[in-house]
């Protein structure tokens, strides 16, 4: 009646837990030297969820970009963007703020967000005011850009912002990506008060659920059960995830601009929802500013809509003349950037952004914030 274990099964249970802890071994040992597979994964956060904005930047994030196939001899750059508690830039190259200067405030995406301090539209567009007028106080400027931002988010971060900062201006930097976010993205996490206002834009469901999963693997405390965790959650659970959340509109956010048979009566749905958002964006400023002078909006081309794509095709822009016709409606100032970009590039607009990205260049932001700070200079000087 004895227990007992016959010699074979022991050995083979002996080599077994051997094995696994020599993968377990090899596996902290990676983490330690590279990793080439993440499993301490520090800086998996649910801080970057909210039910106010969707999404918001971390006080502190480094980045570096990739590969000289899309961001050229900018390859390998590192750079630290800092924040403060309102989620607005710190820029280490602009001196403290002068009282009798006017205060700017930046809203939009990535576009206005940038890279590291020199490199963003709102440090270039500071540069050009002064500039254009070198005796005057240097404006103060606040950078709230942030990824993936657009009109829905854009209303309930200007009603947290302006009270708040009290600027003299804003200047809204709208992207095409805005009309799929708008549509695709948020519409659908959109919260409104009881005047039918937009209140929030709740925080993404399938992002929610990729930081939480990767949250819970991270606390196993075996580095094995750990990978088996995070590889079960990203190739398996994941994918699935995303194409149920999508499959209501699987589409990106640029098709309506890349489709050769666009028009605006085939996207009349997006453009409409699109075009609500960016009225109750202008409403809103101009209410919390008091005067719709002190609003410009701003629309700028993606490359394929100043030179043709690979097939030939140039892409549609449904945007600038949503944007626009809100703009005249509400009889805020507004600002094509098309004409001036490819003007200052000298014809070619494809210099303006990177080998393969969607954004600006380094060069193609200080072209911008030139035109940009043209149309600004008469708004916030009185003299002109």
């Amino acid at each position: 009646g004895r227990w007992y274990v016959k010699p074979r099964i022991l050995k083979i249970l002996l080599f077994t837990l051997l094995d696994l802890a020599v993968v377990e071994g090899v596996l902290r040992l990676q983490q330690a030297i590279g990793p080439l597979y993440d499993l301490e994964m520090e800086h998996v956060t649910l801080a970057r969820m909210s039910d106010e904005l969707n999404h918001v930047p971390l006080p502190e994030e480094t980045w570096t970009l990739g590969s000289a196939d899309v961001y050229g001899e900018a390859s390998g750059d590192t750079y630290t963007i800092r924040r403060d508690s309102l989620g607005v830039r710190l820029n280490a190259l602009r001196s403290d703020p002068d009282p009798a200067a006017p205060r700017i405030l930046f809203l939009g995406d990535s576009f206005v967000e940038g890279y590291d301090d020199a490199n963003t539209l709102v440090q270039r567009t500071w540069e050009a005011l002064r500039e254009l007028a070198p005796d005057a106080p240097p404006p103060t400027m606040y950078n709230a850009g942030h990824s993936s931002y657009s009109p829905a988010i854009l209303v309930p971060q200007a009603r947290r912002l302006v009270p708040v900062l009290d600027p003299d201006f804003v200047v809204v930097v709208i992207d095409q990506t805005d009309l799929g976010d708008d549509y695709m993205r948020y519409e659908r996490l959109i919260r409104r008060d009881a005047d039918g206002r937009i209140a929030g834009v709740s925080a993404t469901p399938i992002a929610v659920a990729f930081e939480q999963g990767l949250l819970d693997a991270r606390d196993h405390g075996l580095y094995l059960v750990r990978m088996i965790h995070k590889l079960h959650h990203t190739r398996i659970r994941m994918p699935k995830l995303r194409r149920e959340y999508r499959s209501w509109y699987p589409h990106g956010s640029l098709s309506n601009a890349m489709d050769p048979e666009g028009s605006a009566e085939k996207y009349a749905a997006e453009i409409a929802v699109f075009r609500r958002n960016v009225d109750e964006l202008v409403k809103t400023l101009v209410e919390l500013l008091g005067d719709e002078r002190r609003v410009l909006m701003v629309v700028h081309p993606h490359r394929q809509q100043t030179v043709p794509d690979v097939e030939g095709v140039l892409w549609n822009d449904f945007v600038t003349p949503t944007v626009s016709a809100v703009a005249s409606a509400r009889g805020v100032e507004m600002l094509a950037a098309r004409e001036g970009l490819i003007e200052a590039a000298g014809e070619d607009g494809d210099v303006l952004y990177w080998p393969a990205d969607m954004h600006f260049n380094y060069a193609g932001i200080t072209i911008y914030g030139g035109v940009i700070a043209h149309s600004l200079h008469p708004l916030i000087d009185p003299s002109r």
